[in-house]
Parts: C-alpha cells; structure tokens; sequence
C-alpha cells in the first residue's frame, strides 16, 4: 500500500504498516534494506511429525476449531478459540542475513535465528548478539503497534482489560 500511495502522491496513514518501493521502481535505488514479518495461520491437524508440531501450543484440530456459519456453510474459527489460536502462532522477522523466529510453547517462548540461505537452518540463536537485538526490537514493536500484542513473561498475549492490569 505504501507504494501505491506514494505514486500516487497520496498520504499513507501514519501507522500504515509497509515502505514505498518507488525508488526501486523508478531505477533511483537498486534496493531497500528493511525488516519483513510473517506468521503462522491456524496448525490443522493436532498430531504428527513435523517440526512444527512438536514445537508449538496444542489445540484441537479444526473440525473442533470451527463451526459452519449459516447460509453459505462457510468454515469460521470458534470465538472461544481466537485468543488461543493468536497466541500460538509462530512468528518470524527477517532481513537481508537473518531470520529471528519466535516459537511459543507451554514451557515459554523459544527463539531461533538463522542465518538467510543457510541450507542446514543452523540456530545461530545468541541473547546478546546485535542481530537477535535487532530483529527481536522489530517484532516486539510490530507486535505491539500492528496485531495488539503484549508481551507477558516472554509471550505474545492479545490485549485485553484483564491482561492490562498484570503488566
């Protein structure tokens, strides 16, 4: 949207998540550094072998997860089921050298950060490394500004009233 807007000579809103790419368009810069986000969607199916499905939260598959929403039986997420479902996403933010992905679990949330084109996903994870710095500040405040996210005891909580007054 950034972008579009740019060329169009229009305002982009403030909190617009994105950059305008029309210097790369127009051939004035060859590229842009930045920071790109990404997240899980809903896992399933609730067993099986996969790396992902023994690093994440549990929850039920998804003829448990959804209902058929009347009259065009459309598959919808159970309301009971948003905040859990939220929460267990993994997530990642990455640059031109490194990916950063955050892994929640019921035992807290685990990091992994890999080096870009690194065949073997080799965990290069440091607390006090400048990359793991970097990129974690990124997704903190993309979480917090983007998806009203808080971060409680190391997770990513959607934000409501209750979880308000514990931080």
């Amino acid at each position: 949207m950034p972008t579009i807007m740019d060329i169009l000579k229009l305002s982009a809103r403030d909190d617009a998540a994105g950059i305008s790419f029309r210097p790369v368009i127009e051939g004035r810069q060859a590229k842009i550094p930045r920071v790109a986000f990404s997240e899980t969607g809903i896992w399933f199916v609730d067993t099986g072998d996969q790396f992902f499905q023994k690093q994440r939260i549990r929850y039920p598959d998804v003829s448990v997860l959804c209902r058929l929403e009347e009259p065009d039986n459309q598959v919808v997420l159970k309301e009971e089921y948003d905040d859990l479902i939220t929460i267990a996403k993994h997530r990642a933010v990455f640059n031109e050298t490194h990916k950063l992905i955050y892994i929640p679990t019921r035992e807290g949330a685990r990091y992994e950060l890999v080096r870009r084109g690194d065949k073997g996903h080799s965990n290069v994870y440091a607390r006090r490394g400048r990359e793991f710095h970097e990129l974690y500040g990124y997704l903190c405040r993309y979480m917090k500004q983007y998806e009203n996210m808080k971060l409680i005891n190391g997770m990513f909580i959607p934000r409501s009233e209750e979880n308000e007054e514990k931080e």
